[in-house]
């Protein structure tokens, strides 16, 4: 006569099979989070190569004096040492094809043509080619874009230089408080100086806002209080 499991028995499996299941999804979390983790540490020093080639190549931006200073995304990608993705663009109440492409500094005909569809409605997903001047770079962490404001420290030692790249300036703040402003200020020079080499200035002198930077996107909304912003024939950047 064959013996059946007794009821602590079946318990029991069940309990060894629970681990044994319990065990494996904490493993394959681990797997995520390391990947997700070396993925990261990528970015952040595909970031750090692309300010130390701008530094080499083209040396420190006009707005660096003393030792330290700051260098956006924005600004890397727009000297071409940062390749950015392009971006999805929900259409809102009232917006147009034309008005559309003046935000992105493109045509009508040329947003068209990239999404071949005709009309726009609210809620519409625009696609919009990424540019030396916007577009994404995708943070492994979050999932999200890393903010184009975000920034490279640049320190100075005579000769040599080092470089710290930075998730976010909430990072930037966590390490170095002290820099805050610094760093929010060279990030708003790097958009200012974008503004002029786009050629949204109509005169020999550059003057702008803050909103204008922002209409234009070339700086996040609430990223910096509105201020005026004038760049010179040297690309020298001046706030007042």
């Amino acid at each position: 006569m064959k013996k059946g499991f007794t009821l602590v028995e079946m318990l029991a499996v069940i309990i060894i099979l629970s681990l044994f299941s319990l065990i494996g999804i904490i493993s394959v979390e681990s797997i995520i989070k390391k990947g997700t983790e070396k993925s990261y540490q990528a970015q952040i020093g595909e970031i750090k190569t692309a300010a130390e080639n701008l530094v080499k190549i083209e040396g420190l931006p006009s707005w660096c004096e003393g030792n330290i200073c700051f260098i956006s995304l924005r600004y890397l990608a727009f000297n071409n040492h940062l390749k950015l993705k392009d971006i999805t663009y929900t259409a809102l109440d009232g917006d147009t094809f034309e008005s559309i492409a003046a935000k992105f500094n493109f045509t009508k005909e040329e947003i068209q043509k990239y999404n071949s569809i005709d009309v726009v409605k609210k809620g519409t997903e625009i696609k919009i080619p990424a540019s030396k001047s916007y577009g994404e770079y995708t943070n492994p962490k979050t999932e999200e874009s890393f903010p184009l404001e975000t920034v490279v420290m640049v320190k100075k030692y005579g000769e040599n230089y080092t470089f710290e790249a930075f998730a976010s300036m909430e990072e930037l703040s966590q390490n170095n408080a002290s820099y805050l402003n610094q760093a929010k200020r060279e990030a708003l020079f790097a958009s200012a100086i974008i503004y002029k080499k786009l050629g949204l200035c109509t005169n020999t002198i550059c003057t702008m806002k803050t909103s204008d930077l922002v209409k234009k996107n070339l700086l996040e909304k609430n990223f910096y209080s509105e201020v005026n912003i004038t760049v010179d024939n040297s690309d020298n950047v001046s706030i007042g």
